[in-house]
């Protein structure tokens, strides 16, 4: 073999190699015989809240206006939208003939809403078509760094409203007039947009509280994750109850959300029928005794919660008739004094007892005095004994 035919073949080798590590480490699209190439592009989507807009424009635009280009396109290229994290398919390109294709894929942004990052990167797409419409595919970024796949990274992250912040304004009831028992009455919010952000307890755009008699109620606070201008309506509801004529007021709620350094602020005004500013939703009520049903009260009628009716007073026993009293007893006649016996004579003092214990003290007086005396004797003699022996 000839010096010229060794070279020849060690080149034919090594441009084999090259072929072979370059299709190895090149990213590649889907690829087919007949020069169809999908390109697949891929978002990452990232938010503070699941409420907000999630969807992001994106085009593909030729570098040359005779670059084949997927159906639907215009003369800007061929435009595409993802929404939230996902990725989609665009295609197919229609390649006929060998050559090489220029492109750039690039998120469309218009303004930039508050609170949003984007990714504004802007991917170069080579193409080469080989005689047999074989095709690879190239990515780079904007500094010429090679990429493995076309993917935008998008976020949210604003900070809502507190909700600690936001003016719950109180809902007063009024009543004039003596009613004499305790009417339950109906007061509603209604959200005036879609998907406006509502208290808790709501149902479709509406929440309604019940007071009893005079006082007050609150509908409760919550919080914005979008910039916008936000405005609920608060009436009271005819309940119809006997004797009542209705506040007819309907309060407007307006509520503007801006952005002050990533943090979502609110800023509330209330105003009444006449477009006074408020800072309370009050609602008067006048009760007249035999009035019919009351008139007012915008918005409907409602079933108000069942209220006790006033009891009516228990029949009182009537008073005891004085029971009637025994005459007073007339005075016992009293037996008249004993008359005492004059003393007998003879005989000492008035008669107290039986003679017999009259008898019994002089004995024993009598049997005493004769002891007495014979003690004495008995002692008397026993001395003068006692001296003569001596």
């Amino acid at each position: 073999m000839s010096r010229a035919s060794k070279i020849m073949n060690r080149t034919v080798c090594s441009i084999m190699v090259f072929m072979i590590v370059l299709i190895a480490v090149t990213p590649m699209a889907t690829r087919a015989a007949d020069g169809l190439l999908y390109l697949t592009v891929r978002q990452v989507y990232s938010a503070s809240s699941n409420t907000v807009d999630e969807t992001f424009d994106y085009r593909l635009r030729p570098l040359s206006p005779s670059n084949p280009m997927p159906s639907g396109s215009t003369a800007t290229g061929y435009s595409f939208s993802i929404t939230g994290n996902n990725s989609t398919t665009i295609g197919p390109l229609n390649y006929s003939r060998q050559d090489d294709y220029d492109y750039e894929v690039f998120q469309v942004i218009g303004t930039e809403k508050p609170g949003y990052t984007y990714d504004k990167k802007v991917y170069t797409i080579k193409v080469y078509v080989e005689e047999s419409l074989d095709v690879y595919v190239t990515v780079s970024n904007v500094d010429s760094a090679k990429a493995d796949e076309i993917v935008f990274e998008n976020g949210y992250g604003i900070t809502s409203t507190n909700p600690d912040l936001m003016i719950d304004p109180p809902v007063t009831k009024i009543i004039n007039g003596n009613p004499g028992y305790s009417t339950t009455f109906a007061f509603r919010l209604v959200s005036q947009g879609d998907s406006q952000p509502m208290p808790s307890e709501s149902d479709n755009g509406a929440k309604t509280i019940y007071i009893t008699g005079q006082g007050q109620g609150k509908f409760g606070k919550w919080s914005y994750d979008k910039t916008g201008t936000y405005t609920y309506k608060v009436n009271e509801l005819n309940t119809n109850v006997s004797g009542y004529t209705y506040d007819t007021t309907v309060y407007t709620i307006t509520d503007i959300v801006t952005l002050v350094d990533g943090q979502l602020v609110l800023s509330r005004t209330i105003t009444d029928n006449t477009n006074k500013t408020v800072t309370e939703l009050a609602f008067t009520n006048v009760y007249r005794t035999g009035g019919g049903g009351g008139g007012g009260g915008g918005g409907g009628t409602v079933t108000p919660k069942p209220t006790d009716p006033p009891e009516e007073p228990k029949p009182t026993d009537p008073p005891e008739e004085p029971k009637p009293t025994d005459p007073p007893e007339e005075p016992k006649p009293t037996d008249p004094p004993k008359l005492i016996d004059p003393p007998k004579p003879g005989v000492v003092g008035p008669k107290t007892g039986d003679d017999s214990n009259n008898v019994l003290s002089i004995s024993l007086f009598i049997l005493g005095s004769l002891l007495v005396i014979g003690t004495a004797m008995y002692l008397i003699i026993g001395r003068k004994r006692r001296k003569s022996c001596e």
